[in-house]
């Protein structure tokens, strides 16, 4: 009985912390993490190379800005593609 409970009180110290944002994100935030990413490395959204593109999308799907409605066409007019292209920028797991 007592190893039961201390398994359901055990805390797992490893865990990372849960980010708890207030305010609630917009699709504009896809736009702004793209800039972002791509000042970060000396270029403009639409300069950026393909393994550029497919790692700012592996970034915005972690960051879970890829779950917000209408991402992929404002990724799309952000880079200036087409928003079919921006699914081959995908990655395997989310494509």
């Amino acid at each position: 009985m007592t190893s039961s409970l201390t398994q359901l009180m055990r805390i797992d110290v490893a865990a990372p912390p849960v980010p708890e944002l207030l305010a609630s994100r917009r699709v504009e935030d896809v736009r702004i993490a793209l800039e972002q990413f791509a000042a970060a490395r000396n270029t403009t959204p639409m300069a950026m190379t393909l393994d550029q593109r497919r790692e700012a999308m592996r970034e915005l799907a972690a960051s879970g800005l890829l779950n917000l409605r209408r991402a992929l066409t404002e990724v799309a007019q952000t880079l200036g593609v087409a928003r079919s292209t921006v699914y081959t920028y995908l990655p395997e797991d989310l494509a």
